[in-house]
């Protein structure tokens, strides 16, 4: 036996003594991977239904603001809190639907454009008229609805990733 035969042999036993151990560790790495994978699946498909809800309810706002005065239903709050509770949901479930920062100050801008454009367009339905507390009203509780929304996702993404440990 060559002296480069006996220094393969303990190498042999140490790679056969460590197959079962790598065996474990590569079958729990794969239960982990399938874990995970299940965990993004699962919540693509809740961020989804979360867009669905999120345009739903910009939907309604649209369609709320402008029809006739007659036809829109009011609660018994006032008007600025209508406006602050409606676009404060529909903020949150946007925040809630698109996780990027990027994503979120541009469905701010838009939003918020879009609520100015409602307004405005009540000047010429009957029974209403615009209202630049109503617009402020709307902003303000779509930015509350954002930051709220941003600061619900971040602590569920912090908790999901405390758990994966």
């Amino acid at each position: 036996m060559s002296r480069n035969d006996d220094l393969s042999m303990p190498k042999a036993s140490f790679a056969q003594d460590r197959c079962p151990q790598d065996q474990c560790l590569n079958e729990a790495t794969v239960d982990h991977s399938l874990d995970f994978a299940a965990s993004v699946d699962a919540d693509r498909r809740s961020r989804q239904i979360v867009r669905v809800l999120a345009w739903a309810c910009l939907a309604a706002i649209a369609s709320l603001s402008l029809v006739p005065g007659n036809l829109r239903p009011h609660s018994i709050l006032p008007g600025q809190a209508e406006h602050f509770i409606a676009y404060a949901v529909a903020g949150s479930l946007l925040a809630l639907a698109y996780g990027s920062t990027r994503e979120r100050i541009l469905g701010w801008l838009c939003v918020s454009i879009a609520s100015g454009g409602f307004e405005m367009f009540q000047n010429f339905i009957p029974e209403r008229g615009p209202s630049v507390w109503d617009a402020l009203a709307s902003v303000g509780g779509l930015t509350f609805g954002i930051l709220l929304g941003a600061a619900l996702s971040g602590r569920h993404r912090r908790g999901r990733e405390g758990n994966m440990d």
